[in-house]
């Protein structure tokens, strides 16, 4: 059996593109959404809207606890299934953090291409550990 650690490398995608998604989200919320309103909030993924809706600290919370479990999937599955699911989840929340930087203007997004475009490079680093 080969040593767990090369796997570390293919989690850290996944979770570093979940917390600039988070970021971006979190960002992205009007003022009255962060003067407590918190029917006010902007969010296309209807599960994400209804944690904001409860509190930021439960889509916060539930995004931490997401980061654990596709760390485990990673680590515990077998070869291929652990890399596929890494790859979907790093470039789900990277095209998701990119849309919320492209609303933003030019400058928005020429953020977005850099975030895809370091994406990429994060994955290709991670998987050449693996």
């Amino acid at each position: 059996m080969t040593s767990p650690r090369p796997r570390l490398w293919l989690c850290l995608s996944p979770v570093a593109a979940c917390w600039a998604d988070v970021t971006a989200t979190l960002l992205g919320q009007g003022r009255r959404y962060w003067s407590g309103d918190y029917a006010h909030v902007t969010e296309w993924n209807p599960l994400a809207r209804e944690l904001l809706r409860l509190h930021p600290l439960a889509f916060v919370t539930a995004a931490s606890v997401s980061c654990v479990l596709i760390a485990a999937a990673v680590m515990l599955l077998n070869h291929r299934l652990a890399v596929f699911i890494a790859f979907a989840v790093t470039f789900a929340h990277t095209v998701a953090a990119a849309a919320w930087a492209a609303r933003s203007g030019t400058g928005g997004v020429v953020a977005a291409v850099g975030m895809l475009i370091l994406c990429e490079r994060a994955v290709a680093f991670s998987w050449k550990r693996v």
